[in-house]
């Protein structure tokens, strides 16, 4: 049961500490309209959105690290036989690494998203709108793997961002160390963050976006 759930926790966690600081920190000060002073700052636009997108993917990279220490401790001091095959053939390093590396990757992923998002609101009420949708899409590759055993996951799937973390945190939960599988996670989130961090930064470039619809 702790190898069925434990992925959904430990991705809610992530998304979970970006999702309150993401909506507050473009949308919120367009709301309170302290937008404007914080772009008349001797600051390129370009070092404040990295700020701002570094500052929301720590909260979610804290909160992803406390989700797995917390499994992890439960799993050493509170099962038998899980904690035996999260040891198997000495892998209980890779293991770890492998879910951090995978988690630091969710939280600035998912942050980027979240940024972008909040850039298309004009309040925190609207971008809670938004980014509720996107945490039910979120959740919906758990569901998805749910029947499926790890033998059956094909390369291919480890592609698909989100879902490639499910399936990535299935096989490591159940002892199975694939180095391709593991690359093909890390490059499609590597991508595809560097595809929407370019898509924001053009939105922060543009008025209309940062200071809203006023």
């Amino acid at each position: 049961m702790i190898a069925m759930f434990a992925p959904m926790i430990i991705i809610m966690g992530v998304l979970g500490g970006i999702l309150p600081s993401a909506n507050d920190i473009f949308a919120g000060e367009k709301e309170r309209k302290t937008m404007e002073a914080l772009l008349m700052a001797p600051v390129k636009r370009t070092q404040l959105l990295v700020g701002k997108w570094l500052t929301i993917s720590t909260f979610g990279i804290i909160s992803g690290l406390l989700s797995t220490l917390a499994f992890v401790f439960s799993v050493r001091y509170l099962t038998t036989v899980l904690n035996d095959a999260l040891q198997l053939n000495g892998h209980f390093t890779t293991f770890i690494l492998s879910f951090l590396v995978t988690l630091t990757l969710l939280a600035l992923l998912g942050a980027m998203v979240l940024c972008i998002l909040s850039l298309l609101a004009s309040s925190v009420k609207e971008a809670q709108s938004y980014t509720s949708q996107i945490m039910m899409v979120a959740i919906l590759p758990y569901f998805l793997l749910m029947g499926k055993s790890v033998h059956e996951l094909q390369p291919s799937g480890f592609l698909i961002p989100i879902y490639n973390v499910f399936a990535l945190m299935k096989q490591l939960l159940y002892g199975v160390y694939d180095m391709q599988s593991l690359v093909y996670t890390i490059g499609s989130l590597s991508i595809c963050t560097v595809v929407l961090f370019a898509v924001g930064y053009m939105m922060f470039t543009k008025s209309r976006w940062v200071l809203g619809k006023g």
